[in-house]
C-alpha cells in the first residue's frame, strides 16, 4: 500500500541552512512549500567571507531531473534531480564540480534537510 504524505497540502518552511560542497565551497539552502509533488528551493553559493557568488531559485517536481550547465560562478555544472519514492518523498538536488569529481547530495525530506558529501568519479 502506498503511504500518503501527511504534508501534501501543508506549508513547511525551513530556516536557511549553510553547508559546504565537497571541496569546502560554502552554500546556503532554503527549502519551502513542500507538497507530495514538489518543493521550492533557493540556493546561494557563497565565497569564503560569505559574499554571494551565485544564486538559483526554482521549483523541483517529483520524478523529474533538472540541469543547469555552463553557469557563471564557482560551479561549472549543477544537476538537480528529484527522487519521489513510494514510502518517502526525498528531493535531491545534486551539485557537482565535474572537473574535480565531487558531488554534494542534499536530501530534502518532509521534515528535514540533510547535507551529504560524496566523492565519485562520475554521477550515475
Amino acid at each position: 500500500m502506498k503511504r500518503r504524505s501527511l504534508l501534501s497540502t501543508t506549508l513547511l518552511s525551513i530556516v536557511p541552512l549553510t553547508g559546504c560542497l565537497g571541496d569546502g565551497q560554502p552554500v546556503k539552502l532554503t527549502a519551502r512549500n513542500f507538497t507530495e509533488k514538489s518543493v521550492e528551493i533557493d540556493l546561494c553559493v557563497l565565497s569564503a567571507n560569505e559574499t554571494e557568488l551565485f544564486e538559483y531559485s526554482g521549483t523541483f517536481r517529483a520524478n523529474q531531473s533538472y540541469e543547469l550547465a555552463d553557469v557563471a560562478g564557482p560551479i561549472d555544472h549543477i544537476e538537480l534531480a528529484v527522487d519521489d519514492t513510494q514510502t518517502t518523498h526525498e528531493y535531491r538536488p545534486v551539485f557537482s564540480r565535474t572537473c574535480e569529481n565531487r558531488i554534494m547530495d542534499i536530501k530534502i525530506t518532509e521534515r528535514d534537510v540533510d547535507f551529504d558529501y560524496l566523492c565519485a568519479s562520475r554521477y550515475m
